[in-house]
């Protein structure tokens, strides 16, 4: 997936703008179907990274709520559109198909400290290991995932 990095304040508020729209839309079921047809994982995986310099500030920061000072916010409803991507089987077989995205989960697990994006980002994990095909590639590919879920605790 090719990254996507917004580079000014003006981006990042219309893609929260435009993702905050987007997750309500996803809980219909029809709407979902649509979505995952048209792509919209490796979209979301897109813009799905934590910039250097913010995981750099959350590092040195030892406030708990670092992260709703640091993190852009449309980072959170991307969070929030896969795990609701997630609930389809073909959801599942598009994130998994994607190389970079279980990298790009384990990441946030990693550097970010925010409850919610925490639980998104353990229930995309828990969702998309379910299958045992899915469970052997993934685990396959980052066997220190089990370390990294328990350090994120």
């Amino acid at each position: 997936t090719k990254q996507i990095v917004p580079r000014d304040d003006e981006t990042m508020s219309r893609l929260a703008i435009l993702t905050s729209i987007l997750e309500p839309l996803l809980i219909n079921d029809m709407n979902l179907d649509k979505a995952i047809e048209a792509r919209l994982m490796d979209l979301l995986l897109s813009i799905l990274y934590v910039p250097e310099a913010i995981k750099e500030q959350l590092k040195y920061d030892d406030d708990p709520d670092a992260a709703k000072k640091y993190l852009p916010v449309y980072l959170k409803y991307t969070l929030r559109c896969i795990t609701s991507c997630v609930r389809s089987p073909v959801g599942v077989m598009d994130f998994v198909r994607i190389h970079t995205s279980v990298a790009q989960i384990l990441d946030f697990l990693e550097n970010v400290r925010d409850e919610e994006i925490l639980a998104n980002s353990a229930k995309i994990l828990r969702i998309v290991l379910r299958d045992d095909k899915h469970y052997d590639k993934v685990a396959g590919m980052h066997a220190d995932m089990g370390n990294t879920l328990l350090s994120s605790l």
